[in-house]
C-alpha cells in the first residue's frame, strides 16, 4: 500500500497541470495588453500620405549639386538618374572580362536602385585607329544600349552586343572619347530633374597611340604613347571637365586588371561633379575611384559606386554554390530604411532566387505583404533585383538554388537602402523674445511610423540652422545626450540650444537636417515670431493616454487672452502625428477675452497605421492686420506622444468575466480532485483480508488485492481435500463481495444476495457450518492494553484508545468507539447503553455468556472474579458489578472496560482474562504490531449455538 497515496498524488497533478494549462489558455485571451493588437501593426499599411504633416517633408529646395545641377529624389525616396555606363572593350580585356563587364552593367540597367523614371545608357568603347590601323572608318565608341528607363526589357538583348574589339574595329583604351560620348548622351537628355552620373569600366589607362587626332605619330613607339596619352589626358582635364561640371556630371571610375593606371583613376573624379547637395556629410558620396579585385568583382564595385553616389546605404554578401549545394546570403535592412533594393546577381539565368524576410516570409514576387510593397524585376538574363518600400527591418536571406546542369560558380546580393525620417522640429519657448535663450528640438520616427532605435542613428549627422530678420544664420548643434535642452539621453530625440540674437525682429525660422549614409537630407523647418506688442497668449491643455485605440479621440482644452479690440483668428495643427487631426483646426477669440477657454478633440483616423506617434499640437495666430499678430505666428507647441493600438474587442471586453471563470472552474475541478480522492480513500478496499473457518477447524485466508478497487470479490472452495478463498474473477459468479459502509464498517454480500453490514473482524456465517470475518489492516495495533476504549491509532496516525471518537479520516466524533476508530452511538458493537452486545453477552453483559458464533466457550465460569470473561462474562449479570457495566471486571467482547483497548484487546497476544479483541480466545486472526494479520491456528470445533431461527442474528437476543 507504499504506493497507493503516490499514485493517487500522481494522478491529482496531472489533473491539476490539464485544469492550468486550460487556465492559461483561457485567461490571456482576455489581457487588454494582447486584445488591444489583434492584427501586428506591421501588417497594416503606413498613414496616407495625405495626413502628413508640411514640416515632415523634405523641402523642395534641397537638391542643388555642387556644381549647379540638380541632384532630385522621386516620390519614394530613390534618386532620379541619368547614367551612362562606359564598358572597356580593347584587346587587354578577355571575352570572359567583357561578359563580366557586361553583367555589371545589366544591373546598372535593371536594377531598382533607381527611380522608375531613371535612365540609363551603355556604351562600348575602344579607340578609333582609321587609318594608322585600321582599313575601315570606325568610331571609338559603340552606343550598344541606348538610353532607355531602367528595368526595360531592351536591356537583356543589347548587352549582348557588348565584345572584345579586334585590331580593325580599334582595340585601344580611349577614355577621353568615352567621357566625351558619355556627355553627349547626358547632354541631349538633359532635365533639371535628373542627377547626372557616368561610370567608367576599365581594365587599364590610357592606350591612344594609334589614334591620329592626339597629335603626329612619331616613330619611336614609346614616345609616341607618351605623346598622345599626355595629349588625352590634357583634352580630358581641359575640354570634358567644364563640360561635365557644367552639367553637374559625376565621374566614377572602377577599375580592375594587373596593368592599371592608379594614379590616372584617382585623377578622372575630380573632372566631373562634386558630392550631391543632398549628401553633403556623408564622405562616400564624393566621387572617387573604386577598384575590383577581379573581373567578377565589378559588378560589387559598380553597384557600391551607384549607391555612394546616391548617398544610400549598402551591404552585400557572396558565396560559391552549384547543384545540390544551394547558397543562401544574408543582408541587414536597418530600421530606419523607408526603401531597399535587393540585387541578385546570379549568372546563369537557370538559378532560381528566394527572398525571406526576417520573419521567415518568402517573397517570390510583386505584390504586398505586412505593410511591405514588393516590387520584382528579372528582365536581365543574369540577375534580378527586389525593391521594397517600407521593409521589414532585421536580416533578409537571399536563397540561390541551382537546376541540376547548371556550373558551380559565385554568386552574389547586393543591398542599397534609403532612409527618409518623419520628424518634427520645434522651438521651446514658441516666439522667443531677443537675447532669450531657446531649445530647438528635433524628434524622429521611421517610415512604418515607429520610434527610431538611437543605434540606428550611429553614424548620422544632425544639424540645424537659426535664420530670422535682423541677424545672419546662426548654426545650432544638436545632441543626444541629456544636456543642452535634450531631455533623456540616447532616446533618439536629439535637442540644442541656442541664444537668439538681440537684433532679431520680426520672424524666425528653425531648419533641421539629418544627414549620413542611406538618408537622404530630411529636412523640416518651422516659422516663429519675435513677439512685439502682446496680442495674447494661448496655451492647449491635453494629456492624451499612453495608448489610443484607432478612432477614438482624446479631450483637450485650447486657453486664450485677446487683449486687442478685434477678434483674434487662431489655428490648430497636428505636427508629425500622421493619421491624427484635431477639431476646431481654427478658433476665434472674441475681442477683450481673458480665459477665454474652447473645447478640443484630438482623432486618430480609423484607418491610421498603428504605432506610436510623437509629434505636437501647433498654435498659430493667422489674424491679418493686427500689431504683433497673424502670418502664422506660432503661439505654443504641446508635445503630444502615445501609441496607436485597435479598437478594443469583444475579448478585451469580457476579459474580467473570463478571467473569473476560470478561476471558479479551476477551485471547482480542485475541490473534485480533493472530494475523489477522499472517497478513493473512503472506499479503497485493498486493506482488507478475508478469513474463513469450517467446522471442522480448518482455515484460509485471502488479502484483497493492493490495487485499489471499491469492492472485494472472492470465492470459498470448500471441497473435499481442498478449503481455500480464491479472488474472483470479472463477472463470475458464487463470489463474496466485501465494500466498506459507513462509520468505518464493512457491507457483506453473500453469493446468495444476502447483505449484511458488520464491523472489521464480527464473523458471519459461511457455508456448511463455516465462518467468515474480514480483518482491516487500516485499523491500528498499537492500542494500549490498559486502554478504555477504542483500538489505538487509526489509519491517519490519530490516537484513538481511551474511547477518544475519531472516524476513519482522523476527524473527531462524539460517542463510544467502535473497533473501526469510528465512534457512532447508533452503531450496535459500539458498547450498548449497558456495556455488551447481542454478542457479548447480552445487553447486561453476559445474559448468554457466550457468543453463538463462538468457537470456544469463555474460559471463566459464573461467578465473581477480577478477571473478565472471554464472552463478556459467563455469569447472567457479568461479574464483580451490576449489569456489568463499566466495572473493572465486567463484561469482555464488545463491551466497556476492559472490552476494547483493555488486555484482552492487545492486538497479536492473548489476554490474561484469555480474551482477545474478539471475545474469543484464538480462532479469529490475530494482529501483528503494525496491523499485518497472523494466519490463525487450528481451532477446536465450535460449541453449537444457542437455539435460534436467525442464523443472521436479525433480533437483539
Amino acid at each position: 500500500m507504499a504506493n497507493q497515496p503516490a499514485g493517487e498524488a500522481r494522478w491529482i497533478v496531472r489533473v491539476l497541470t490539464a485544469a492550468a494549462s486550460a487556465f492559461l489558455l483561457v485567461a490571456p485571451l482576455g489581457v487588454p495588453a494582447l486584445a488591444a493588437t489583434p492584427v501586428p501593426k506591421s501588417a497594416l499599411p503606413a498613414p496616407s500620405p495625405s495626413v502628413t504633416s508640411p514640416a515632415s517633408a523634405a523641402s523642395p529646395a534641397e537638391g542643388a549639386g555642387a556644381a549647379g545641377g540638380p541632384a532630385t529624389v522621386g516620390a519614394d525616396g530613390r534618386p532620379r538618374v541619368h547614367a551612362v555606363v562606359l564598358v572597356d572593350e580593347s584587346n587587354s580585356e578577355t571575352p570572359g572580362t567583357v561578359r563580366q563587364e557586361a553583367d555589371a552593367a545589366g544591373l546598372i540597367a535593371t536594377s531598382q536602385q533607381l527611380d522608375k523614371d531613371s535612365k540609363v545608357a551603355v556604351v562600348g568603347f575602344g579607340t578609333d585607329d582609321f587609318p594608322e590601323v585600321s582599313r575601315q572608318q570606325h568610331g571609338a565608341t559603340d552606343e550598344v544600349c541606348p538610353l532607355a528607363t531602367v528595368g526595360s526589357a531592351g536591356f537583356r538583348t543589347c548587352l549582348a552586343s557588348l565584345h572584345r574589339r579586334t585590331e580593325e574595329e580599334g582595340n585601344g583604351t580611349d577614355h577621353a572619347a568615352a567621357l566625351t560620348k558619355a556627355l553627349d548622351i547626358l547632354e541631349a537628355a538633359k532635365d533639371p530633374g535628373f542627377f547626372n552620373v557616368v561610370f567608367l569600366l576599365t581594365d587599364g589607362g590610357l592606350r591612344v597611340d594609334n589614334v591620329q587626332r592626339y597629335g603626329t605619330r612619331l616613330p619611336d613607339q614609346q614616345a609616341r604613347e607618351q605623346e598622345r596619352g599626355t595629349a588625352a589626358m590634357n583634352e580630358t582635364a581641359t575640354v570634358i571637365a567644364p563640360r561635365a561640371r557644367a552639367l553637374g556630371a559625376q565621374i566614377w571610375p572602377v577599375g580592375f586588371g594587373t596593368v592599371l593606371n592608379r594614379d590616372w583613376m584617382r585623377r578622372l573624379p575630380g573632372f566631373g561633379a562634386g558630392t550631391s547637395q543632398n549628401c553633403q556629410k556623408v564622405p562616400v558620396a564624393a566621387p572617387a575611384a573604386s577598384y575590383a579585385n577581379t573581373a567578377a568583382d565589378i559588378a560589387l564595385s559598380l553597384d557600391r559606386a551607384l549607391a555612394n553616389a546616391s548617398c544610400m546605404g549598402f551591404d552585400t554578401d557572396q558565396d560559391n554554390g552549384g547543384p545540390g549545394s544551394p547558397v543562401t546570403l544574408s543582408l541587414s535592412i536597418p530600421a530606419i530604411a523607408s526603401s531597399a533594393t535587393i540585387n541578385a546577381l546570379k549568372r546563369d539565368p537557370g538559378i532560381k532566387v528566394e527572398y525571406i524576410d526576417p520573419r521567415g516570409h518568402s517573397v517570390r514576387g510583386s505584390g504586398s505583404q505586412d505593410g511591405s510593397f514588393f516590387t520584382l524585376n528579372n528582365s536581365a538574363a543574369n540577375s534580378e533585383s527586389l525593391f521594397v518600400t517600407s521593409p521589414y527591418p532585421g536580416t533578409w536571406k537571399i536563397r540561390f538554388t541551382w537546376p541540376a546542369n547548371a556550373r558551380a560558380q559565385t554568386v552574389q546580393a547586393d543591398l542599397s537602402w534609403i532612409g527618409q525620417l518623419s520628424s518634427t522640429v520645434r522651438l521651446t519657448p514658441a516666439s522667443p523674445k531677443p537675447g532669450e535663450r531657446a531649445t530647438v528640438h528635433i524628434t524622429l520616427q521611421t517610415s512604418r511610423n515607429e520610434p527610431v532605435n538611437p543605434r540606428d542613428l550611429t553614424g548620422l549627422v544632425f544639424d540645424a540652422q537659426l535664420t530670422g530678420d535682423g541677424f545672419a544664420p546662426v548654426p545650432v548643434p544638436l545632441a543626444d545626450n541629456g544636456q543642452g535642452g535634450d531631455d533623456n539621453a540616447g532616446d533618439g530625440g536629439y535637442a540644442g540650444q541656442i541664444t537668439v540674437p538681440a537684433t532679431a525682429s520680426g520672424l524666425l525660422s528653425v531648419t533641421g537636417r539629418i544627414m549620413g549614409s542611406g538618408l537622404r537630407g530630411t529636412v523640416q523647418h518651422a516659422t516663429y515670431r519675435i513677439p512685439g506688442r502682446s496680442g495674447g497668449g494661448a496655451v492647449v491643455e491635453l494629456r492624451p493616454p499612453g495608448h489610443v485605440h484607432r478612432g477614438a479621440t482624446v479631450s483637450g482644452t485650447l486657453r486664450a487672452d485677446n487683449p486687442t479690440g478685434s477678434p483674434r483668428q487662431i489655428e490648430l495643427r497636428p505636427d508629425g502625428l500622421a493619421g491624427v487631426g484635431v477639431s476646431p483646426s481654427t478658433v476665434t477669440v472674441p475681442a477683450g477675452a481673458s480665459g477665454f477657454a474652447q473645447a478640443l478633440k484630438l482623432s486618430v483616423a480609423s484607418d491610421t497605421g498603428y504605432g506610436r506617434r510623437t509629434g505636437v499640437v501647433r498654435v498659430s495666430d493667422t489674424t491679418e492686420g493686427s500689431p504683433g499678430s497673424g502670418s502664422g505666428v506660432v503661439l505654443t507647441e504641446e508635445p503630444v506622444s502615445f501609441e496607436v493600438e485597435a479598437p478594443p474587442g469583444t475579448l478585451e471586453k469580457i476579459w474580467p468575466f473570463l478571467l473569473i471563470a476560470a478561476v471558479v472552474l479551476l477551485l471547482a475541478i480542485v475541490a473534485a480532485l480533493l472530494a475523489r480522492a477522499r472517497w478513493r480513500r473512503a472506499v479503497n478496499v485493498s486493506d482488507l483480508q478475508a478469513f474463513a473457518a469450517r467446522s471442522d477447524g480448518t482455515t484460509a485466508d485471502l488479502p484483497a488485492s493492493q490495487m485499489w478497487a471499491s469492492a472485494f470479490r472472492f470465492v470459498i472452495n470448500d471441497v473435499p481435500g481442498q478449503f481455500s478463498l480464491v479472488l474472483a474473477g470479472a463477472g463470475e459468479g458464487g463470489a463474496y463481495t466485501v465494500r466498506r459502509a459507513k462509520h468505518g464498517q464493512l457491507t457483506i454480500s453473500t453469493p446468495a444476495g444476502e447483505t449484511r453490514t458488520v464491523s472489521a473482524g464480527a464473523r458471519v456465517p459461511a457455508g456448511n457450518g463455516g465462518q467468515l470475518w474480514i480483518a482491516d489492516r487500516r485499523v491500528g495495533s498499537t492500542a494500549s492494553s490498559q486502554g478504555t476504549g477504542g483500538v489505538g491509532a487509526d489509519a491517519f496516525g490519530n490516537p484513538i484508545s481511551g474511547g477518544t471518537a475519531v472516524d476513519a479520516f482522523g476527524n473527531p466524533i462524539p460517542g463510544g468507539a467502535d473497533p473501526n476508530g469510528n465512534p457512532f452511538d447508533s452503531n450496535p458493537f459500539d458498547g450498548n447503553q449497558y456495556g455488551g452486545d447481542q454478542y457479548g453477552g447480552g445487553p447486561y453483559g453476559g445474559q448468554y455468556g457466550d457468543d453463538p458464533w463462538a468457537t470456544i466457550p469463555g474460559p471463566n465460569p459464573p461467578g465473581p472474579g477480577p478477571a473478565p470473561s472471554g464472552f463478556g462474562g459467563n455469569g447472567q449479570y457479568g461479574a464483580n458489578g451490576p449489569f456489568g457495566a463499566g466495572q473493572p471486571a465486567g463484561g469482555g467482547g464488545y463491551g466497556p472496560p476492559p472490552g476494547y483497548g483493555s488486555a484482552a484487546h492487545d492486538p497479536g497476544h492473548v489476554a490474561p482474562g484469555g480474551g482477545d479483541e474478539y471475545g474469543t480466545i484464538s480462532e479469529a486472526p490475530t494482529l501483528q504490531p503494525g496491523g499485518v494479520p497472523r494466519r490463525p491456528s487450528p481451532a477446536p470445533p465450535t460449541p453449537p449455538a444457542p437455539p435460534s431461527s436467525d442464523p443472521w442474528n436479525e433480533t437483539q437476543f
